[in-house]
């Protein structure tokens, strides 16, 4: 009967180191799931954070663009006032000649 009680002692006590490191092993798995989501979340907010950013560089992008054809246009439109008044320079020029 001694055999038999150091036995059952020994398979309870098996049991029992068994079931701490189970919930030693089990408290790493949650700590390391807890950092991990509070990594993912850092991520998220800086991700966040850089869609906003390039929101408003799209924003001002756009606004310079429109600026840039806006000149564009305006610059044509004086390109071609200059070319009629040459022609008109040149016509009253050869005009005044005859």
């Amino acid at each position: 009967m001694a055999q038999e009680s150091y036995a059952d002692y020994s398979i309870i006590h098996k049991y029992l180191e068994q079931q701490s490191l189970h919930e030693e092993e089990l408290q790493r798995y949650k700590d390391n799931i807890r950092d991990l989501s509070e990594s993912l979340q850092a991520a998220q907010a800086e991700l966040d954070k850089a869609k906003e950013q390039s929101g408003a560089l799209q924003g001002q992008c756009e606004t310079l663009q429109q600026k840039l054809t806006d000149r564009d246009n305006e610059i044509r439109r004086l390109n071609g006032t200059i070319a009629s008044l040459n022609q008109k320079i040149a016509g009253m020029t050869k005009g005044g000649r005859r």
